[in-house]
């Protein structure tokens, strides 16, 4: 098992503190939350018995609410891509076209589908409602699906590990020789270096197809500064809280191999959503109404 430096250590020690004091903040928060989307819900009592004695139950946080959304989310909007410069092709008779408003209406297209597929109307509106009781956010992004390169470079090392030069092929640049594989290059075929000069190197894995996501974060997943203040932007960092199996963490190479070694299952088993029944996408008795 890889050995976990003093200095990593000290800081996995730095951060656990960190974490446990904004969970503590957060719950006197989830309180007030809870029962805010309880109420919204028609839970005004603490059982059913009570609400079907001689209770009679006025929801007005829930017409209020149903009553705004309408008027905060009144419109679809529809994304559009401009073109910033000409991009020239050639045609089927050999004469040069420009070609990037073709190229900008397709990217149109394909956000303004994607933002449809993803049902993003649906989550920005969920994201609205939670405005209410706590806060509201949603996430755009991108999931990357890896696989290896098969340009990969390595660096052809004498047997004191010193560089062997050549001359590059392509450029004519004086660069260290490769093994295997090849440098990073830009359109031109010319080599991209880092700020010591250095050629870099084609990776070992690169994006594959991926998936691309808009999605409601429901506010008991955040952990917040807890010496921030009411300003986010003076936080110096906001943490989503969300949960992954176990075997596909050990098996992600996007983590260091020591914090992938050492990795241990969680006490308990935690739910993505840590709210009322009602926040969760699909509960068994009781659901956020928001259509």
């Amino acid at each position: 098992m890889p050995q976990i430096s003093k200095k990593e250590r000290d800081e996995v020690s730095i951060w656990r503190s960190r974490i446990a004091r904004a969970k503590a903040k957060r719950q006197d928060s989830l309180k007030i939350w809870q029962r805010g989307v309880e109420m919204y819900c028609g839970k005004h009592y603490d059982s059913i018995g009570d609400m079907a004695g001689d209770h009679v139950v006025v929801n007005k946080i829930f017409a209020s609410v149903r009553a705004a959304l309408p008027s905060l989310i009144f419109s679809r909007p529809h994304f559009y891509v401009r073109e910033r410069k000409a991009i020239l092709a050639q045609d089927e008779t050999g004469a040069l076209v420009d070609i990037s408003r073709d190229r900008a209406l397709a990217k149109e297209n394909w956000l303004n589908y994607r933002y449809k597929e993803g049902n993003g109307h649906f989550q920005v509106r969920l994201s609205v409602l939670s405005s209410f009781f706590a806060l509201g956010a949603v996430k755009v992004g991108y999931t990357p699906v890896f696989q290896d390169n098969k340009r990969r470079g390595e660096f052809d090392l004498d047997e004191e590990g010193n560089f062997l030069m050549v001359q590059d092929d392509k450029t004519g640049d004086i660069v260290p020789a490769l093994s295997q594989g090849d440098y990073m290059r830009l359109d031109d075929g010319s080599i991209i270096y880092d700020d010591d000069g250095v050629p870099l190197l084609e990776p070992a894995r690169i994006p594959g197809k991926g998936e691309y996501f808009i999605e409601w974060v429901p506010p008991e997943n955040f952990l917040f500064d807890p010496e921030g203040k009411n300003d986010f932007r003076q936080h110096r960092w906001i943490i989503e809280e969300w949960v992954r199996p176990l075997r596909e963490v050990r098996d992600d190479p996007g983590y260091a191999r020591c914090a992938r070694s050492a990795t241990t299952r969680c006490s308990s088993t935690p739910s993505r959503y840590r709210g009322p029944r009602c926040w969760g996408p699909s509960p068994p008795t009781t659901t956020i109404p928001t259509t």
